[in-house]
This record gives structure tokens, C-alpha cells and sequence, in this order.
């Protein structure tokens, strides 16, 4: 699937989600890693400086689920910097 089928799987049925258990779910594993290794597979180059994480939430979804590239040299967390993100609400 491309970033765009998966962004849109994630648009579709993050609400449905959030009523079902968060442990091991599908769209958990979307945001968390299928996403996230398919910008870095179409990234132009491996850079050790970005990294791509996402977040559905930890232990419980989140009110805003996201998927980040985070310069290292600005930031690798999401909390502060600054930092392309698609973020779902």
C-alpha cells in the first residue's frame, strides 16, 4: 500500500478503533510502523538525522494519533522543536 492508502485507512477507521482494545491492533500498527517505513523507504537518501516515528498513543489510543520525521539535529521527540507531522484528529 502507498502513504497515502495507509494515511487514509487510518482517517477511515481511527474512530472504530478507539471503542475496540488498543494492544496489538491493526491501525495501532499503521500509525506505529507501516507508515513511518514507508517515508523512510521514499526518502531520497538514509539520513542518520531524520527519524520517523508515529504514535497511536501508549497503553491507551490517543486523542490525536501521529506519524513525525524529526531532524536530530533539532529534535527527536515531539514534545518540543520543530517537525513535519501528519496529525489525526
Amino acid at each position: 500500500m502507498t502513504i497515502r492508502e495507509n494515511l487514509i485507512k487510518v482517517l477511515e477507521g481511527y474512530a472504530l478503533a478507539k471503542e475496540q482494545v488498543f494492544a496489538n491492533h491493526p491501525i495501532a500498527k499503521i500509525l506505529r510502523d507501516t507508515i513511518p517505513n514507508s517515508i523512510r523507504a521514499a526518502l531520497p537518501i538514509e539520513d542518520e538525522l531524520l527519524l520517523v516515528k508515529g504514535s497511536a498513543g501508549q497503553g491507551n489510543w490517543s486523542r490525536g494519533p501521529w506519524v513525525a520525521i524529526f531532524n536530530r539535529l533539532i529534535t527527536a521527540s515531539a514534545q518540543k522543536g520543530f517537525y513535519p507531522v501528519y496529525l489525526f484528529r
